[in-house]
């Protein structure tokens, strides 16, 4: 075991001299009486209560279900017995302490194999160093500054996504228009009452079965011993993009798994990957040709009546999701979103050039949606390297300059 590092000026010993964490009290629903007071448990708030157990400021981290997941609050709360909070500071920074806490990584202080447990005697054991509170203070108002950063990128992305959800709702009822003889877009000015509601008069109510191919099969002749793209489930991302990307010999999945080509698309079947939003639209195949899970339900649009695109922007929106969780079959846990329901959507569809415009709009906003994600990732890599250099001192901090330079 490595002998810890200890700045000067810090103090070394074991984490109950710094600090005391404590089981949450039991609340069962039917005693809950709705109030100003936050419940805390494993997952963060759960509901609010009219009494506290704790004052403010509040540190609760999982102690059974998710373990070791850190929340902060300021006032006064009621942890729940799936929880340890920290019942005494002993003088420490309470904000320092959530930060502290959160790079300590608690769920490596798991123990119990059926269900795991946080164990709070074994956590107390654990060796730490800790700075002076004015050090505390410093470092606590860095941190909180990141903190605060990626929790604005965080309401950007989500309120973008929501923007995006209400345009295409707009999009796929009302369309853009069509273009003039100058070569400007005019707005659609004659609408048709239909099963879908009102759409445009040149727009046509179609099943998907009337404009894809559901779960085709495509014989190729390559290499047997070639390696060829294979998707999982759990290579999918609930934003609907490929996250990984596998290669398998062909020989192995070409039987027993479902196949698919560029621009092909992906919709899972099996709760609760189906509600979660798991599915992509495919490309970049190498030799045009992928395999992956039965899971999966394959969409190929035919492109001379449809753009795939467009096709797969409607298995995104809330409507196609609910209706299809409503639609499946099967036992509990095993259900199933069946072809006939696929088949069976009804799609408002506009000519070709009107559906490529509409698409072209919403990848607009999904590259937006993507660069914010990109600054909200870097801005958590940089937080996660200024705890760890922070929090243990090797960065120290100066106490005599403005703040955003004292993590130089």
């Amino acid at each position: 075991m490595h002998a810890l590092k200890i700045p000067t000026g810090w103090k070394t010993g074991q984490l109950l001299d710094f600090l005391e964490l404590q089981r949450g009290v039991d609340l069962p629903v039917q005693n809950r009486v709705l109030g100003e007071f936050p419940i805390l448990g494993s997952n963060g708030i759960l509901a609010r209560h009219n009494q506290f157990v704790a004052e403010g400021p509040g540190v609760v981290t999982g102690r059974s279900g998710t373990i070791g997941k850190l929340f902060y609050t300021e006032g006064k709360y009621w942890p729940l017995n799936t929880a340890l909070y920290v019942k005494d500071y002993k003088g420490n920074l309470p904000k320092f302490v959530y930060y502290k806490l959160s790079e300590m990584g608690l769920a490596q202080f798991a123990t119990g194999t059926g269900v795991p447990t946080l164990n709070r005697n074994v956590v107390h054991a654990k060796e730490v160093v800790f700075p002076p509170l004015a050090e505390q203070f410093r470092i606590a108002e860095i941190l909180t500054t990141a903190d605060m950063e990626s929790n604005v990128l965080a309401r950007l992305i989500t309120s973008t996504k929501q923007l995006k959800n209400e345009l295409m709702q707009t999009l796929f009822s009302q369309g853009v228009g069509f273009l003039s003889d100058d070569g400007r877009w005019v707005k659609h000015g004659k609408f048709k009452q239909t099963e879908l509601g009102q759409i445009p008069a040149c727009w046509d109510v179609v099943k998907v079965e009337d404009v894809a191919i559901l779960n085709p099969t495509k014989k190729t002749q390559i290499d047997p011993s070639m390696k060829v793209s294979f998707l999982g489930m759990a290579d999918l991302s609930e934003d609907g993009g490929i996250i990984n990307r596998k290669k398998e010999i062909y020989e192995n999945v070409s039987k027993g798994f479902t196949s698919f080509i560029n621009d092909d698309i992906l919709v899972a079947k099996i709760t609760p990957c189906f509600e979660n939003g798991k599915g992509a639209l495919v490309g970049g195949l190498e030799n045009g040709l992928g395999f992956g899970s039965t899971e999966f339900h394959v969409i190929r649009a035919n492109t001379d009546l449809i753009d795939a695109r467009f096709l797969y922007a409607h298995t995104r929106t809330g409507r196609f999701r609910k209706s299809g969780e409503r639609n499946m079959v099967g036992s509990a846990g095993q259900k199933r979103v069946p072809s006939d329901y696929i088949r069976g959507v009804l799609i408002a569809l506009p000519p070709l050039f009107e559906q490529q415009r509409i698409v072209d709009i919403l990848n607009d906003i999904d590259i937006k949606i993507g660069l914010l994600k990109t600054k909200k990732n870097q801005c958590e890599h940089l937080k996660h390297g200024l705890m760890q250099k922070l929090l243990t001192g090797e960065c120290r901090v100066k106490l005599d300059i403005p703040t955003e330079q004292q993590a130089a």
